[in-house]
């Protein structure tokens, strides 16, 4: 342990009160700091409030046990919220003075034997009595570390994993105890001690208090004297008594206005970009990275401090809230800072749960300079500073921002800076060492901690592995470092240039923006639709409200309004708007676009007009299509900028000559389209896509989806302005497929082609509808929890759906309460009499065929024939964790037993490995209602499932 500093002792033995009038004093803040604000690890400064008394009867929660305990009931049965610490005790180790000394540490502090009484409907602290022994000794598995090496820690592997379990085992708040001792001995002369609380008793201060205590009571038991003459001024339960009547409404109404103000419209979310989707409610798997800043490094930072009257949290926090601005697009930052909550001077020995949470905002707009930023950061941390006695419970209730099961409310990422140094622990006869434990376990998205240890600063980044990977954690912590590197050799350096791209980073990004050659034979949208139109002229192209065309017609009809476009100006290169409504004619819009060698705009005409506006602002287009149904809108003062012609495609054709039939190829280095964000973070952006992008996709697309021979009917539903649209109307019609077009809210009648055939209108097809389930957490036990399900069904069966779908297991969120589809499909058989029941869909690599076939013909027996299954390889990872043997071969296996499965259906006999006999041949019972079963991919939404559901379904 690095030896501290005569500075840093003096520093350690002060109040919380006087370290924070001192580091007031170092910020220039000394006479008229009143209160003192405090920095992160100590809290604000001492008030001059009613002293804290004895409480009678029951105590209150406080704030942050009230918050703890509504957490506990959302995620019970987790170790989310413990607090550990680990010793590593080597030499002769009295036994029985631990276990007097822990126990005595247990008397002396209340809320270490501290439970949650709900009993009236209002939890209140009880206190249990003291028990007889804390300790529970366990020996480390005999020989299991015989070839192992000590990590850096010092801690052998049989060690760390018995310590790391017990500090993620969860504890029972209402039962307790929520303190527990636990001692590892692997040797006569070697032991971990893992010392574990929940954080509703004990925070991270409350730890260095624990040491202390239990070394002096283990001295105390062995020189057989008293552990301490000083009794506790307070117990934590008279605290919490205290804050519940001093930290009214009424005192806290200034600081609550300030918080009102600082936080007014602030982002609910920071959304860093992750390596995964967002659960929808999370795990809290965790993981650490452990990183260290040198010696000149730390230096520099102490040094940018002083200059710029801030401090090392200051400096480093405006580091971090530059990184997350560049990993989550926003100029807008808020993060969360712990801070200890213990301002009066009576509570810096005493153990529980004083923590409270700062709510930091930082304006990075404007590519400031660092210097800029720090001093952006030091106004605002030294405001939250200075109006930190508002509970973190209080302001959230304050300020009621949305809430959500996925995310914390008012901040995702936390950050903390500790510059204390840990205090020397000796033991007679005993070397004592504290070793590094990571439970698994995370509270929030991410975590930063930097703390100064001697001459450098240590860091750790947990983070949450619902969302990260490590690799992406280290990538956070590397750029803090470079940041911080750049920063205190030049504070004028803006934003823009501190967060500049090193070169490793800069041939990644060009080499994840190359594709790659594509493949052999691949063409361009133009020239594919040309091949598609002369392969099947006459077979139907695109279909909407009634009216269809066929190739040769939608040809046709594109070309002529190529031709509309060519005589009102458009040129290649250019951008045209197409602010027409779905109908029969968008496809051959999108295509008379590409075909003038200009790049198409969608235009929805049901967006808001002010984005409309702002779209074509942006884009500048050439010139505007537009129909009957759209004229009025897009022909309104200031819709489309000064001069630009609205083309209207329904209009007499005035251009001269006859359409031109011939396709050219497009050029790969031209734009293709221009599409525009959501505009959910700021302005919407418009993003330019080049043919060769879009031939890229379309060929992709020809890859993940074979449809063979068979003629696919495709249903296109979205939006021309979301790029989903491409797939729908661009690649279907290039491949020869049909189109059908749902028709928007417009009232408009597609054009008809004075050379269309006449032809009977058909009546539009009546959609199925099915229902699929998905479970989630809902807390609900019994038959409750099926409910919607059973419900569901029986009005799906009365009212003509056409199926309903059970989802596979899953170990996530959408497993919850259907872990087991065919034994939920025999109860929904039983309740309905004509929908049908579907399998959504079973992950053949975790199942033994026969047990599929025999189950769902049980099924199939019970619904009278009307069962369907669909079968998967696995999305997900973790799902193969009772067959983790399994996933590299999955979809080898997904064939073999989907094969096994349709000849078990049929009645065929497969033949099995028997454990002494060899070969045998194996059917199973009972037999299916019917010879065939049906097969196919459940209904998610993606192209290979919905070519195939466009296709009938036939018996395997």
């Amino acid at each position: 342990m690095t030896k501290p500093t005569d500075r840093e002792e003096r520093l350690a033995r002060l109040t919380p009160e006087r370290r924070a009038a001192f580091e007031a004093r170092l910020r220039g803040r000394a006479a008229d700091a009143a209160p003192a604000p405090a920095t992160p690890g100590t809290a604000a400064g001492a008030t001059a409030a009613e002293p804290i008394r004895p409480v009678e009867g029951p105590a209150p929660l406080s704030f942050g046990q009230e918050r703890l305990w509504f957490l506990d009931q959302l995620t019970p049965g987790l170790g989310v919220h413990n607090e550990y610490v680990a010793l590593l005790l080597t030499g002769r180790l009295d036994l029985d003075a631990l276990d007097a000394a822990l126990t005595g540490l247990v008397d002396r502090h209340q809320a270490l034997r501290t439970v949650v009484d709900p009993a009236d409907g209002t939890p209140v602290q009880r206190v249990l009595p003291t028990p007889d022994t804390v300790l529970r000794v366990v020996d480390a598995v005999p020989g299991a570390d015989t070839a192992a090496e000590p990590g850096q820690d010092g801690l052998l592997p049989s060690e760390r994993a018995l310590a790391e379990e017990e500090a993620a085992r969860p504890f029972d708040p209402e039962n307790g105890p929520l303190f527990r001792a636990l001692l590892i001995r692997s040797a006569s002369d070697r032991a971990l001690l893992v010392v574990v609380n929940h954080h509703m008793v004990g925070d991270a201060w409350s730890r260095a208090v624990l040491v202390d205590d239990l070394c002096a009571g283990y001295r105390a038991r062995l020189d057989g004297t008293p552990a301490t003459d000083r009794p506790l001024p307070v117990q934590y339960a008279d605290w919490a008594a205290w804050q519940r009547r001093e930290l009214t409404d009424e005192h806290l109404a200034g600081q609550l206005t300030y918080w009102r103000e600082r936080l007014a419209d602030a982002p609910p979310l920071l959304d860093l970009a992750t390596d995964r989707p967002r659960p929808a409610a999370p795990t809290h798997r965790g993981g650490r990275v452990r990183f260290t800043l040198d010696p000149r490094l730390s230096e520099a930072v102490e040094n940018a401090a002083r200059e710029a009257r801030a401090t090392p949290f200051m400096v480093t926090l405006a580091a971090w809230q530059a990184v997350l601005m560049r990993h989550s697009g926003q100029e807008d930052v808020v993060v969360g800072v712990p801070t200890a909550g213990r301002d009066r001077p009576e509570l810096a020995s005493l153990t529980g749960m004083f923590v409270n949470s700062l709510v930091l905002r930082a304006d990075l707009s404007g590519d400031p300079a660092f210097g800029e930023l720090l001093s952006r950061v030091r106004e605002a941390s030294l405001g939250a500073l200075a109006h930190a006695q508002v509970p973190f419970e209080r302001l959230v209730r304050e300020l009621s921002p949305d809430r959500a099961i996925g995310h914390a409310p008012l901040y995702q990422v936390q950050f903390g800076y500790r510059n204390v140094p840990e205090r020397e622990l000796t033991l007679p006869g005993v070397e004592v060492r504290i070793a590094d434990l990571d439970n698994g376990l995370c509270r929030t998205d991410l975590s930063l901690e930097l703390a100064r240890r001697g001459d450098v600063t240590e860091g750790i980044c947990e983070y949450s592995r619902d969302l990260f990977d490590e690799d992406t954690a280290r990538a956070l912590t590397d750029a803090l470092e470079r940041v911080l590197r750049r920063a205190t050799a030049d504070p004028g350096l803006r934003l823009s240039e501190l967060l500049a791209l090193t070169p490793a980073e800069q041939a990644l990004l060009e080499a994840s923006g190359d594709g790659g050659p594509l493949p052999e034979g691949t063409v361009d949208v133009l020239t594919a639709f040309a091949a598609a139109s002369g392969d099947h002229p006459d077979a139907e192209a695109v279909v909407c409200a009634g009216t269809s065309l066929t190739f040769r017609e939608l040809h046709a009809r594109a070309a002529d309004i190529a031709a509309r476009l060519r005589a009102a100006g458009v040129r290649p290169g250019d951008r045209v708007g197409v602010g027409i409504r779905r109908c029969a004619d968008l496809p051959a819009a999108l295509l008379s676009v590409l075909m003038t060698g200009a790049a198409y705009l969608p235009l929805d005409p049901d967006y808001p007009q002010q984005r409309l506006r702002y779209v074509c602002e942006d884009a500048t287009p050439t010139a505007v299509l537009v129909h009957t149904a759209t004229r009025e809108t897009f022909a309104a003062a200031g819709m489309v900028p000064e001069g630009v012609p609205l083309v209207d495609i329904d209009a007499p054709a005035d251009h001269a000559g006859a359409a031109d039939d011939a396709v050219p190829a497009a050029d790969p280095g031209a734009p293709a389209y221009v599409i525009h964000t959501s505009g959910s973070t700021g302005k919407p952006k418009g993003v330019v896509v080049l043919h060769r992008n879009l031939t890229a996709f379309l060929a992709a697309m020809d890859r993940v989806v074979d449809t063979g021979d068979a003629d696919v009917t495709w249903l296109a539903v979205t939006s021309v302005s979301f790029d989903i649209s491409v797939l729908e109307l661009l690649w279907t019609v290039s491949r020869g497929h049909r189109v059908v077009l749902t028709p928007d809210g417009g009232g408009t009648t597609a054009h008809v082609p004075a050379s269309a055939p006449d032809r009977p209108e058909g009546a539009a097809a009546t959609p199925d509808f099915s229902l699929f389930y998905f479970a989630s957490g809902s807390g609900l036990t019994g038959p409750e929890q099926y409910r919607l399900l059973m419900d569901g069904a029986r009005f799906g069966d009365e009212h003509g759906f056409s199926a309903v779908w059970l989802p596979e297991r899953h170990f996530h969120a959408f497993g919850g309460s259907f872990p087991a589809p065919s034994v939920l499909a025999a109860a929904v058989a039983t309740v309905t009499r004509r929908i049908g029941i579907r399998a959504g869909s079973v992950v053949m690599p975790l199942h033994h065929p026969v047990r599929v076939a025999e189950e769902w013909s049980v099924v199939d027996n019970l619904s009278g024939g009307r069962v369907g299954l669909s079968f998967a390889s696995g999305w997900h990872m973790d799902d193969f964790v009772l067959a983790k043997d399994a996933y590299e071969d999955r979809q080898a296996r997904t064939l073999e037993g989907l094969d096994e499965v349709r000849r078990l259906w049929r009645g065929e006999q497969v033949a099995f490995e028997g454990p002494a006999t060899g070969p045998s041949r194996s059917a199973y019972c009972p037999a299916p209602s019917r010879p065939n079963c049906r097969c196919g991919s459940p209904p998610r939404a993606t192209p290979r499932r919905a070519a195939v559901r466009a296709r009938p379904v036939r018996g395997c």
